[in-house]
């Protein structure tokens, strides 16, 4: 796993607004973590809802990171 990778991860079942289920997550977690803890990893759930938040980044669809859609 690296810094920027497209996971398929189980978030479990939701709570109120929480993500939750089978979805894409990208990894967070730095390089120079994920050499010496690779067992501690943060990774940020993708969603095709799009929101109106300005800090939100999309990513689109491509054969190297295996989304269907953008996320």
């Amino acid at each position: 796993m690296n810094f920027g990778d497209i996971v398929s991860v189980d978030f479990g079942i939701p709570i109120g607004s929480e993500t939750g289920f089978r979805r894409p997550g990208v990894i967070v977690t730095a390089h120079a973590f994920l050499r010496f803890r690779p067992t501690a990893v943060f990774v940020v759930p993708l969603t095709s809802t799009r929101p109106a938040f300005p800090s939100h980044v999309e990513i689109a669809p491509d054969s190297s990171n295996g989304l269907d859609h953008t996320s």
